[in-house]
């Protein structure tokens, strides 16, 4: 087992996996979130992009969406997610990047009143299907473009190369899986996130020190 030693943390590769490969990230939260968005509304001129990056951010926040899934993202889907009078927000998604499948993304209350908040939805009807992510030019951002510009900031806002646009989704399993937050049962998370094993949930389950020295003090 190899150790990697970045900035004074240590995070483990497994044996045969090339170096520079991915590797495994810690989680993004609700605090790593706002250190984020923090970081875009100072440091972040180009105020298109830094719009573009506070969207995406909270989207991946309350969805725990694959970064290169936000390109498939339509104006109706933001619509359909924030309609009023909705319990839950909902909108289907078809992912043609990864599992080929459709599936149905669900927002919690604090996730649609952040959309509401965050998206002007002045759309015609006729713009439903619009895709929302498009660069200068009016095409639809690329996957590898809008995992780019997401990792280089959050990497900087949150000084660490253990971090990236994966975290999030990662952090939304941590959160939910948590005894002390969500404390949702495993099959439950594995629906929310969209993962066909169950085996790849629970490996997003990071564990902190507090939670390993938590976990002893309960039973001994």
């Amino acid at each position: 087992m190899t150790k990697i030693m970045t900035q004074g943390e240590t995070i483990s590769r497994g044996p045969g996996r090339p170096k520079h490969s991915t590797v495994e990230r810690l989680p993004i939260g609700r605090e790593e979130h706002e250190e984020i968005l923090l970081h875009v509304a100072q440091c972040v001129v180009k105020q298109s992009i830094a719009d573009k990056l506070v969207k995406m951010c909270t989207i991946l926040h309350h969805t725990g969406l694959r970064a290169s899934e936000l390109r498939l993202i339509t104006k109706g889907d933001i619509m359909s997610a924030i309609e009023e009078g909705s319990r839950q927000g909902k909108f289907s998604l078809s992912n043609d990047t990864k599992t080929n499948t459709t599936r149905l993304i669900r927002l919690s209350r604090k996730g649609i009143e952040e959309f509401r908040e965050l998206f002007d939805v002045g759309w015609e009807d006729h713009e439903r299907h619009e895709r929302l992510f498009l660069n200068k030019k009016g095409k639809v951002l690329t996957a590898g473009g809008i995992v780019k510009l997401l990792n280089n900031n959050i990497k900087k806002a949150l000084a660490s190369k253990l971090y990236s646009s994966h975290s999030y989704r990662s952090g939304l399993c941590t959160d939910l899986l948590n005894p002390k937050k969500g404390n949702i049962p495993a099959n439950i998370v594995q629906q929310i996130i969209g993962h066909k094993n169950l085996q790849t949930t629970l490996k997003y389950n990071f564990a902190s020190e507090e939670d390993l020295a938590d976990a002893l003090e309960r039973v001994r």
